[in-house]
C-alpha cells in the first residue's frame, strides 16, 4: 500500500559539510488529530551521510544511519497533535556529509486481511517424487474432506542411472 506523504526538508536542504565539520539541520512540520489516526507514521530521510543523531522535539530517535540508504523511523508513539521540530546533528571524519534526497513524513494504513479461498497454486497441486532406478507402479492418492477423492498410478520402467563427476 503507497503511504500518504508529507515533506519536511525540500530537495537538497544542506550539505555536503567540508571535512571535520559538524551541522545541525532542523524542519518543522505539523501534524493533525485526523493525520495520527494512521496505524503507523514514519520519518524517511533519503539519504543521511556522515556520523551523526536524528531528533524529534529534543528526543533522539536513532542515529544517522548507512548514507547508502535511506533511513527510516517509527514516529508514531513520539507524535501529537501540533507543531514539531526534526533535527539531524551531522559530523564529517571523511567523504561527505549532510541530509540529500530530502525528508518526509509518511502515514500508513493497515492493509484489510486477505480473502481465504482455496485457490493455491491456481488449483493445481505439484508433486515431486523419488524413487529407485527399478521397474515398478508409483501410486498417488489424494482425500480432502469435502472433495471427492482421486488416485493415479504410474508405471515405471527401469532406467540406467545417468553418468556424473564426482
Amino acid at each position: 500500500m503507497t503511504p500518504a506523504t508529507a515533506a519536511i526538508f525540500e530537495g537538497r536542504p544542506s550539505g555536503p559539510l567540508g571535512l571535520n565539520e559538524r551541522g545541525l539541520f532542523r524542519a518543522s512540520f505539523s501534524v493533525s488529530a485526523a493525520d495520527l489516526t494512521a496505524d503507523g507514521v514514519e520519518l524517511r530521510f533519503g539519504k543521511l551521510a556522515g556520523s551523526g543523531q536524528v531528533f524529534l522535539d529534543g528526543e533522539r530517535i536513532g542515529p544517522a544511519g548507512d548514507a547508502r540508504a535511506s533511513s527510516t523511523y517509527d514516529v508514531r508513539s513520539h507524535l501529537a497533535p501540533g507543531r514539531h521540530t526534526v533535527a539531524v546533528a551531522l559530523a564529517n571524519f571523511g567523504g561527505a556529509a549532510g541530509v540529500n534526497d530530502g525528508a518526509e513524513l509518511r502515514f500508513y494504513q493497515r492493509p484489510p486481511p486477505p480473502t481465504w479461498s482455496r485457490s493455491t497454486f491456481n488449483g493445481l497441486a505439484q508433486v515431486i517424487v523419488g524413487t529407485t532406478n527399478a521397474a515398478g507402479a508409483l501410486e498417488l492418492s489424494a482425500r480432502v474432506p469435502g472433495l471427492t477423492s482421486a488416485a493415479l498410478r504410474i508405471e515405471a520402467a527401469a532406467a540406467k542411472p545417468r553418468p556424473f563427476v564426482k
